[in-house]
């Protein structure tokens, strides 16, 4: 997914989806750990794809909350 549109969501959708790929990874790291899958590369692949979701959440609550102490 691309980060624009992560900024298009809203908090509570990226909050869905980054417990969805926390899942992922989980899983991943107990399949590589029980040597189940040899595809360690998986593992970065999928630590890259939550990076930017919790990068997004950071910038929609920076924002919000600076929007509350303008008023």
């Amino acid at each position: 997914m691309e980060f624009k549109d992560l900024l298009k969501k809203k908090p509570t959708e990226l909050q869905k989806i980054l417990s969805e790929a926390r899942g992922e990874l989980y899983d991943l790291e107990l399949k590589v750990s029980v040597n189940q899958m040899r595809n360690v590369r998986a593992l970065r692949k999928s630590k890259r794809q939550i990076a930017p979701i919790q990068t997004a959440i950071k910038q929609l609550t920076h924002a919000a909350s600076t929007e509350v102490e303008k008023q």
